[in-house]
């Protein structure tokens, strides 16, 4: 199963907060049949503005709010909160994901946008040291990101 996590505010949107318009139409159309997952530290209606509904609903799961919010994309907008609360979205997302996998998927191939250092160092040592694989996309914009999903 492969796997993509993007971190919206340092690989889906540019520098005023909102997606590219010709990036939103491919990466909605990119990610069709992918397990996308969002993360962000926006809430519900300023993530949508950034991103759009098309690509919000579209993604398998969205954590928003520092974790204290996670959506599921194409069940609709529910939100349910999380049972615990971690500062760092990301440590969240990886711990969320490391349990789902544990119980649902023998083989994990984990994609990784953004420049987040935590993140990228949680990834080198806990995933690359299990019999998972990953990729670190480091990235700082939607166009390294765009570059980077049609090579």
């Amino acid at each position: 199963m492969n796997t993509y996590i993007f971190d919206i505010e340092e690989s889906l949107v540019q520098v005023n907060g909102t997606i590219d318009i010709d990036f939103q139409t491919f990466f909605k159309n990119w990610m069709n049949d992918k397990h996308v997952i969002l993360v962000t530290s926006f809430d519900l209606t300023d993530t949508i503005s950034q991103i759009g509904e098309d690509v919000w609903t579209s993604a398998k799961r969205i954590y928003q709010l520092n974790g204290n919010k996670y959506y599921r994309g194409r069940t609709g907008i529910s939100a349910s909160p999380l049972a615990i609360n971690i500062d760092h979205i990301k440590s969240i997302c990886l711990l969320s994901l490391s349990s789902y996998r544990e119980t649902h998927w023998d083989t994990c191939h984990i994609n990784y946008f953004g420049r987040d250092v935590q993140t990228i160092q949680k990834l080198q040592s806990e995933w690359n040291t299990s019999n998972q694989t990953c990729d670190i996309n480091q990235v700082n914009s939607f166009t390294e990101t765009w570059n980077t999903l049609i090579s």
